[in-house]
Order: C-alpha cells, then structure tokens, then sequence
C-alpha cells in the first residue's frame, strides 16, 4: 500500500499531547524520503521559533521557501 506521495500534497498533523502525530510523521517522513522526496519534520513551536527569529533579524522575505510556494508581490 502507497501512502500516496505522489501527488505531493502538504501534511499537517493537528492535535491534542498524545494522539499520534509524531508518530505518524515519523512513520511517512522516512517512506517519502525512500521514494526520493524533501521532507521537513517540525513542530509548530519551532516553526515559531525561526519566523520570530527570521523577522528579529530582518529576513523574513528570505525565509526558506518551498518550490511552487506563493511569492510575496511587489506593490511599489
């Protein structure tokens, strides 16, 4: 059974201390990275962590981006 990495969709693992989602990351980070994809395994607080430190630091527009994410748009 394929856990359908093909079609390259995000995954968001919310929930309550204790239901899984580690687990579950876990398990689906190694299997895409064996069929030859990026994986990036955060927790929430983390991801705060560095866009506080991103914006702290003036760098915020060059945070990391993912390919085929939105670009910010030049209204001057």
């Amino acid at each position: 059974m394929s856990p359908g990495f093909g079609r390259r969709e995000k995954v968001l693992a919310l929930g309550n201390s204790g239901t899984g989602k580690t687990h579950i990351g876990l398990a689906l980070g190694p299997a895409a990275c064996l069929q030859g994809f990026r994986v990036r395994f955060t927790t929430a607080a983390a991801l705060v962590h560095e866009l506080i430190e991103a914006r702290d630091e003036k760098r915020l527009l060059r945070f990391p981006e993912e390919p085929g994410a939105p670009r910010p748009v030049d209204r001057g």
